[in-house]
């Protein structure tokens, strides 16, 4: 059984009881909800909070309330009604404006906008009495759902501690929105990209990819407003494995005036255009380095502090390194001695594809998760073969939380790897090895910046 058939079975025996009470059923909730969070939220009943309040419910994590619950049995409360009752008000009041409301079988999240407590998800688990005897199954896809609305609901005021958790709220976003979509919602975006492509496309491969790209996006310009606090909840910075790169608009580095001036005082040619490429660049060579990477914080509330350093010569150094770094994460890049032409010596070898008499099938692996299995320095597609001495590329690096190669095969598990498949992973396995032996470079950029570092007026 399910953790919602669980929750279902425990709904129907508890109201079996004539002598039950709403709090009767508040272990079943407690059992669900933690359930549904995978250990990181715990639910916890019978509360008594500071200026009085006793919610029926709250979701902790790590000792703090971070949603609180009101509780009412169906027949006393209309799923339409459950974020009009006054406690449901005050509880959102009480805790960064989010509050849950139930019935038992329809989950509302609510939230205080313009003044008002507004309806933003809704979750119902099944149709029907949810005490009817058999137990009614559970709506297709409610545990889930109700997974993604406790995330939405909490993810104001949790830590998000790892870029897992990030993208599991961004894909809970996006799957939200895409099940808010009319039939037929994206028609005329289709109709774009099928005349530009001269192709047919699949709604079930265009529009979970569309909104998908729509979420990320908003994400990544949240990152770059001004005010990100104001727009959505302020995300902890990630673990350590999470690379760095300054973000860049089309038209000109994203560069303060402050730090064109000082990088020009210190010696950097050229108008404001060609010192803000320095600039940005430079950053970009000093947050390459392993040991800037090890000196930040686990947790932290603001972006990372990357120095540059004070000698022009130096500055320029760093620069030159951080191009390099910027073409060899741009897959859209080829790189000379790495993707193209004479490789160098150090990564000759690496990530040779074993021979094949047709194009091998992607056995390994789960799809959208992780593709291919390791095996020693090997990353092996089935049992008829795979890539040798992959140099730990697919094995100890990550950009981002993920391991880009593996992260890259995760949607060919179960199809054909052609040549070109083959050898992108090949090219992807050589670039990481350059950007290595690059990080090492950039050490002695971040130490010289550390000593002494560029500072604006």
């Amino acid at each position: 059984m399910t953790a919602l058939s669980d929750y279902l079975e425990a709904c129907r025996r508890t109201h079996a009881n004539p002598h039950t009470t709403e709090r009767s059923y508040y272990s079943a909730l407690e059992a669900l909800i933690d359930a549904c969070s995978d250990g990181a939220i715990s639910a916890h009943s019978e509360l008594s909070l500071a200026g009085g309040d006793r919610p029926d419910l709250g979701i902790y994590e790590s000792g703090a309330p971070v949603l609180l619950v009101e509780v009412k049995l169906p027949e006393d409360v209309p799923a339409d009604a459950l974020l009009r009752l006054e406690q449901a008000r005050r509880y959102a009041d009480a805790l960064g404006g989010w509050v849950l409301a139930t019935n038992l079988n329809e989950f509302v999240l609510g939230r205080v906008q313009d003044g008002e407590l507004a309806e933003v998800r809704r979750v119902r688990l099944c149709d029907g009495d949810p005490f009817a005897e058999p137990p009614p199954r559970p709506t297709a896809g409610a545990e889930r759902r109700l997974r993604d609305l406790l995330d939405a609901g909490c993810a104001e005021r949790r830590a998000i501690r790892e870029p897992s958790e990030v993208a599991r709220l961004l894909a809970a976003h996006a799957r939200a929105l895409v099940e808010a979509l009319p039939q037929g919602g994206l028609a005329s975006i289709k109709r774009g990209f099928e005349d530009w492509l001269k192709a047919d496309l699949d709604d079930e491969f265009l529009v979970p990819t569309t909104v998908q790209a729509i979420v990320y996006g908003m994400f990544t310009t949240w990152l770059e407003s001004d005010a990100p606090g104001e727009l959505a909840p302020l995300f902890h910075a990630m673990s350590p494995d999470a690379r760095v790169l300054p973000l860049r608009s089309p038209d000109s580095p994203n560069v303060a005036d402050d730090w064109i001036l000082a990088a020009r005082a210190a010696g950097v040619p050229g108008d404001d255009d060609a010192v803000a490429e320095a600039v940005f660049h430079a950053l970009c060579g000093v947050a390459a380095s392993d040991a800037w990477l090890a000196s930040q914080p686990v947790e932290y509330d603001d972006f990372p502090t990357v120095p540059l350093p004070a000698d022009a010569a130096a500055l320029a150094a760093a620069a030159e390194t951080g191009r390099r770094y910027a073409a060899l994460v741009d897959p859209c890049v080829e790189v000379d001695g790495v993707t193209r032409g004479t490789f160098r010596e150090s990564l000759r070898g690496i990530a040779e594809a074993d021979a094949c008499d047709a194009d091998p099938v992607l056995e390994y692996g789960t799809e959208t998760r992780s593709g291919g299995r390791p095996s020693g320095d090997d990353l092996l597609w089935g049992p008829s073969g795979g890539w040798r001495n992959m140099g730990g590329a697919a094995s100890d690096f990550t950009l981002g939380g993920y391991n880009p190669i593996r992260k890259h095969l995760s949607y060919f598990v179960d199809k054909r790897l052609t040549l070109a498949d083959r050898r992108r992973v090949t090219a992807m396995a050589r670039r990481i090895a350059a950007l290595r032996e690059l990080a090492r470079e950039a050490d002695a950029h971040f130490h010289a910046a550390e000593a002494a570092p560029l500072e604006t007026a």
